[in-house]
């Protein structure tokens, strides 16, 4: 999705774009070879992913010595120096990435854009590592353009998923969120919602949507005019979301109306002072009522479980294990944990030597 939008905003400017997706596509980087791009763009997350990134980056470099290679997302993000130091990275783009790649690329044509005043870039000069000043937020999303869509195979895809906010205002310990959004949030408005809704279902006969998205419910206000909008355009959708729990029933009845059929949560654990640990700011009394709730109202509740984060004790373990023999669900996960870059249990894993 963050690829969509990178794409429509170089596009609105005039600029020629393809995307490549790993996921969906066959194609390697020698059949790119014809389209000779200036740029290549990677959107890179920390874990196994990052070893696709790592050799197609090698391999466009060799391929196409003359185009920059540019990483972002949310690995490069917290990690520049660190990333920006291997050979095959020229750039590093920080944080939200529209207008910070719109610049380089305006650079690279012009050169009329000096490296040094592109807010949100590291990049290397003579062999030193440049980290320009922060770019601020961006003060309202509704001010992008809508995905470019046309520049995928929809159709490819199991799940048409969208992005409707940015960031999470919660501060769990194990999250990335506090340093990569800084514990800010932003939303689409709405209405843009609905109209990207209503264009997918125009264009491709799109009827499921997933919100894919750190937390869909997290602003109530914009929750209920988007429920409201899709009842009285009566756009016959199925859609759910990622959620914490606590959703009150007002709000649950509107999302059963508006065609929201599953609403998955995290919840990490099924021990209290695990959840104190992690800062979840949840109590098990809430997971059993938000579950029930869902599932009076025929939405589909699954939970996300956590096992292995630090000080877990096996009568901890126990009690995760039993919360879904407690709670109205169709089903949950169970993660391992693995300390994420930037996080805050990332730090306390390094100083109490867990690594």
């Amino acid at each position: 999705n963050g690829i969509l939008f990178l794409a429509s905003v170089l596009e609105k400017h005039g600029h020629s774009v393809e995307i490549y997706d790993n996921n969906v596509d066959p194609r390697k980087p020698k059949d790119f070879v014809s389209s000779n791009p200036s740029l290549i763009g990677f959107s890179v997350l920390t874990g196994r992913s990052i070893g696709n990134a790592i050799a197609q980056s090698i391999e466009f470099k060799k391929l196409l010595p003359g185009a920059t290679i540019v990483w972002g997302g949310v690995h490069p993000s917290l990690l520049p120096e660190q990333t920006i130091a291997e050979p095959y990275i020229d750039c590093v783009v920080i944080g939200e990435g529209e207008y910070t790649l719109l610049e380089l690329v305006q650079h690279l044509e012009t050169n009329k854009t000096h490296l040094e005043e592109i807010k949100g870039l590291v990049y290397k000069q003579d062999s030193k590592i440049i980290k320009n000043e922060p770019r601020p937020f961006l003060k309202s999303l509704d001010e992008l353009p809508d995905p470019a869509w046309h520049l995928i195979n929809v159709k490819r895809y199991d799940d048409v998923t969208l992005n409707s906010s940015r960031g999470c205002p919660f501060r769990c310990t194990f999250c990335y969120n506090q340093a990569f959004n800084q514990g800010r949030r932003s939303d689409f408005s709405a209405d843009r919602v609905v109209s990207q809704i209503e264009y997918l279902q125009r264009h491709y006969d799109v009827t499921k949507i997933k919100f894919f998205e750190d937390n869909f419910t997290a602003n109530r206000k914009r929750l209920r005019e988007f429920c409201r909008l899709v009842i009285s355009k009566n756009l016959r959708i199925t859609w759910n979301c990622e959620s914490r729990v606590g959703l009150n029933e007002e709000d649950i009845v509107m999302m059963a109306k508006s065609g929201c059929t599953m609403v998955e949560m995290g919840v990490e654990s099924g021990s209290p002072r695990m959840l104190a640990f992690i800062k979840k700011g949840i109590k098990i009394e809430d997971v059993v009522k938000t579950c029930r709730l869902l599932a009076k109202h025929k939405i589909a509740p699954v939970v996300y479980l956590i096992t292995g984060l630090p000080t877990e004790t096996i009568e901890d373990l126990r009690l995760t294990l039993q919360l879904p023999n407690m709670l109205d669900i169709v089903g949950y996960q169970m993660f391992i944990y693995r300390p994420y870059p930037g996080s805050p249990l990332f730090d306390y894993c390094i100083d109490n030597g867990l690594f």
